[in-house]
């Protein structure tokens, strides 16, 4: 098979799996649903193996496919990249961008800089939506979103923007009245403001010298508001697991007070996800690499963890 027929049958592989069939695959391609059949079979004929088991109504993987697709996606993601950086001083972002993000990240950390990224694309519209829940960024016309949640599709991809480093802590007022826990089997006992929605059980995890402890805690107050559980923590109300962006200026001002440094928080990353990796439109490339530039520093939190303690 000649290296262009190779490359487009390898292409339009990676695509049928991500679209989800043959034919969304090859309204995606803008090619006719013969020619999409055609390019798998050429590629399976190349391999000599099968890689989609076929029936009347869907089309699932092989083993050999599994492999096959996971490979192939990171080729064509790097030839995307490496095409990006040849052409990121020819491309200018512009049009819409249509951000979906969960809130308390967004609120405490973008809004702080997203008047720079517009300053640098003065050509660039932004829409932002703030919410927990998970979007379907197809169905609901979202160039990229925000999420600490993994891509539960392969027509997505997800790229790592940074941690969501979390701190325990309290007021100096209720640890002197009620002492400074010294254990993490201490939290089951102790009055902690929980970041959660109602009736849903609460356990944070710890990773320290013996590895991995996960503990269930509980507490009168729970609000999937950060600002809520943080001025009920300087309060004396209880102890907070926070992130350390949102508690960082009371940490240093010595509002609240870190407990457990023994211990570190089991944290979630901050992922940037987006359709797909190949053909990525200039808007979203500039914007995830402005985040990632922000916020995807080690040192940053480094740095603010240690002018905390």
């Amino acid at each position: 098979m000649p290296g262009m027929d190779l490359f487009g049958a390898i292409r339009t592989f990676v695509t049928i799996v991500e679209a989800g069939g043959l034919a969304p695959a090859a309204e995606r391609l803008q090619i006719s649903a013969a020619a999409v059949s055609r390019h798998l079979a050429l590629l399976e004929n190349h391999l000599e193996a099968r890689l989609l088991d076929r029936t009347t109504r869907r089309h699932r993987l092989t083993e050999i496919g599994e492999t096959c697709f996971e490979r192939f996606s990171r080729i064509l993601a790097e030839l995307e990249h490496t095409e990006q950086l040849a052409t990121a001083g020819t491309i200018e972002a512009k049009g819409v961008l249509r951000v979906a993000s969960t809130m308390h990240f967004w609120t405490w950390r973008v809004a702080q800089v997203l008047p720079d990224f517009m300053r640098q694309h003065p050509k660039l519209d932004v829409q932002v939506n703030l919410s927990e829940r998970l979007v379907d960024l197809v169905e609901e016309n979202y160039d990229v979103a925000l999420q600490f949640h993994p891509p539960v599709s392969q027509s997505v991809v997800g790229r790592k923007i940074t941690t969501l480093h979390r701190v325990v802590c309290a007021s100096p007022e209720y640890l002197r009245l009620q002492g400074v826990p010294q254990t993490i089997d201490e939290l089951a006992t102790r009055e902690c403001l929980l970041y959660a929605s109602r009736d849903e059980l609460v356990e944070w995890r710890f990773r320290t010298a013996e590895g991995e402890r996960t503990v269930r805690v509980s507490g009168r107050l729970r609000s999937t508001d950060a600002n809520t559980l943080r001025l009920a923590g300087m309060a004396g109300i209880g102890i907070i697991r926070s992130p350390l962006f949102v508690v960082e200026k009371d940490l240093a001002a010595g509002r609240l007070q870190r407990i457990l440094l023994h211990a570190e928080s089991v944290d979630p990353d901050l992922l940037a996800v987006y359709p797909s990796r190949r053909h990525l439109p200039a808007k979203v490339r500039v914007f995830v690499d402005f985040l990632c530039d922000r916020f995807g520093r080690p040192a940053h939190a480094d740095h603010v963890k240690a002018a905390i303690r």
